[in-house]
């Protein structure tokens, strides 16, 4: 099956970073991992916690929740789906939800 996912050695790459120890770090972090979103179901619930580190301003306090959330989207990496090209002789469903955090 060809399609695209991320290269070994940007995964790996991402594998190595060190946990953020400021609101600099931890938004260099979700850009890093960010770029790869599409390669990560659920990226915007997963990255939440870390979301607010963007913000101008907010106090950076590393708890469990932040760990859970940098630890999840590191092994999310480390077994991307191929992305492929659907086939437009074939027929496909589309499934949606909804949620407060992403889409």
């Amino acid at each position: 099956m060809e399609g695209c996912s991320p290269t070994d050695d940007n995964v790996r790459a991402i594998l190595h970073c060190p946990i953020p120890n400021s609101s600099k770090a931890a938004h260099s972090f979700l850009q890093i991992v960010g770029f790869y979103r599409k390669f990560i179901p659920g990226f915007a619930q997963i990255s939440s916690p870390l979301n607010k580190f963007t913000r101008k301003g907010f106090p950076f306090i590393w708890s469990d929740v932040e760990q859970s959330s940098f630890d999840q989207l590191k092994v999310a990496i480390t077994s991307p789906a191929v992305l492929i090209l659907p086939d437009p002789s074939q027929m496909y469903t589309i499934r949606t939800d909804a949620s407060r955090v992403g889409i």
